[in-house]
């Protein structure tokens, strides 16, 4: 008896103890507005779309509702295939909010790689982001676009095909001016 107390104690001790710097999962109410989840892909698996070829639809929920992909098409999109472990992609990330900022009337839209809601809420407060960041838990979306070395970043002309595929880091004056080719 007395040794099933003391195991019981140590457990609930260890169970109490968190490693210096360990994650601690926020309520969600403290997740952005613009964090959004993403559900599963609306088209099917294959090979990552090439320049030219449809873009592979997919669907995500922010506060104000559920868009797709294709709900976008008439509109030029940015998608951002990213990490927040990722040191390049935190190098572009402020060029990308300021692509989202000097350009309305275009779409971009952050795809993370297989991290979770309160990561992402922490990265987008230290770097500023107010673009749409997408969490893709299961990597799904990346994988469908073929994004397994990050940054990637897709070019989505306004009639929904894929018209630039980059793998690394980009520049503000290197998305102006692919964006400046793509209609």
């Amino acid at each position: 008896m007395i040794r099933f107390a003391f195991m019981l104690f140590a457990t609930l001790m260890l169970a109490a103890c968190a490693a210096p710097g360990a994650m601690v999962p926020t309520p969600d109410a403290a997740i952005p507005a613009f964090i959004a989840q993403s559900s599963a892909l609306v088209a099917g698996a294959g090979a990552p779309p090439a320049v030219g070829e449809a873009a592979p639809d997919f669907a995500y929920t922010l506060p104000t509702g559920t868009t797709s992909l294709a709900g976008l098409r008439g509109k030029r999109v940015v998608l951002n295939f990213w990490a927040t472990w990722c040191e390049p992609c935190r190098a572009e990330m402020p060029d990308l909010q300021a692509l989202s900022t000097q350009n309305p009337d275009l779409v971009v839209l952050g795809i993370n790689r297989a991290e979770t809601s309160q990561q992402i809420a922490r990265f987008a407060a230290a770097y500023g982001v107010s673009f749409p960041l997408i969490v893709d838990p299961l990597a799904q979306i990346s994988d469908r676009y073929g994004a397994r070395n990050l940054p990637v970043t897709i070019i989505i002309a306004s009639d929904g095909t894929v018209a630039a595929r980059q793998i690394g880091l980009m520049t503000l004056a290197e998305f102006q001016e692919i964006l400046a080719r793509v209609r």
